[in-house]
């Protein structure tokens, strides 16, 4: 199943919806933030762009997949940013299907056709597959001596085994994941227990979970706030008083940091713009070619500082608006 842009973004929100319903996506962010040193530092994607890959199937769902398996083939199998990605992605995960998925593997008998059957799968299907993936990866010698030797190494046992945010005790739990690269999230979690009517002995409890993502951004996490803050349940009210206290203040943070950067870029852009028409005119004047190539940026941008400095000095305030000769 894939969504062509022409569809509606409305259409795209709602499956993004259904994926955020799904506790395999936390797990999956989990994962990434988790085991981010042996997976790679360079693998910067947020939790945005995953829901997207896996909507679209673009080539950060196929940038996600490879850096995974390459930490579970060897060495001497290559994989390339072309869906030949997938064949391997068949192969490994037929072996493993039983010992870390539930049901059928989406890809069975799918043997010369795997590229086909793929893509032809639903997101939620394309997320139950990358979860199982980082399971495989997670069974991996590095993953395990990675865990082994930080917890020697003093790290808090809670860094690998998350821990909830609060609880009512009876089913509902909520739990928050962040970082400034994949983003942050809060979950909550509700375990319904369904009993058999069964005569004689009490019959184990069928439990069903239901998944959901509260808040994904800072103006989200502001409206739980808002909401639950005069709450008179209890766990609700605690949730409240977390979030303002440990997650806000960290969000807040990141957002004056992107703003602070958004800006120095801008300004940036606004300098080498003016050097560009400043020296384009030096150059209708002297015949010269102008070459702007991305090596060569940085010094623009120091060159645009100080030509913008010496014209603030010698010239009104007007003279920066060079006309440039056609």
């Amino acid at each position: 199943m894939t969504i062509s842009e022409s569809s509606p973004s409305t259409e795209i929100e709602a499956v993004r919806g259904k994926l955020r319903q799904r506790w395999e996506l936390a797990s999956v962010l989990n994962f990434l933030n988790v085991f981010k040193p042996i997976i790679g530092k360079d693998l910067k994607i947020s939790a945005e762009d995953i829901e997207t890959a896996l909507i679209d199937q673009n080539s950060t769902l196929a940038q996600l997949h490879i850096a995974l398996l390459k930490g579970i083939l060897s060495k001497s199998q290559t994989l390339n940013t072309s869906d030949g990605w997938i064949i391997s992605l068949s192969k490994t995960l037929s072996m493993w299907w039983p010992w870390v998925a539930e049901g059928d593997f989406p890809l069975t008998g799918a043997k010369g056709k795997e590229m086909s059957f793929y893509k032809d799968l639903d997101p939620i299907t394309r997320l139950v597959i990358l979860k199982a993936l980082c399971e495989v990866r997670a069974e991996q010698y590095d993953a395990v001596a990675y865990i082994n030797d930080s917890l020697k190494d003093g790290t808090d046992v809670l860094y690998f085994r998350k821990n909830k945010l609060t609880s009512d005790g009876g089913g509902v739990t909520f739990w928050y994941e962040g970082n400034e690269t994949t983003g942050h999230r809060l979950y909550k979690e509700v375990l319904l227990f369904e009993f058999g009517r069964g005569k004689g002995k009490a019959t184990i409890p069928e439990v069903n979970c239901q998944w959901e993502t509260l808040a994904t951004n800072l103006e989200e996490f502001k409206e739980i706030v808002n909401a639950f803050s005069s709450s008179e349940v209890k766990v609700e009210a605690a949730l409240s008083k977390s979030v303002e206290i440990d997650v806000i203040p960290v969000l807040e943070k990141q957002w004056k940091k992107k703003q602070m950067m958004l800006q120095k870029k801008q300004r940036e852009q606004v300098l080498l713009n003016g050097f560009r028409n400043s020296v384009r005119t030096r150059a209708c004047r002297n015949g010269k070619p102008i070459d702007y190539t991305f090596d060569n940026y940085d010094k623009a941008i120091k060159e645009a500082i100080q030509y913008t400095k010496y014209s603030n000095t010698v010239s009104s305030p007007t003279s920066f608006l060079i006309p440039v000769c056609v």
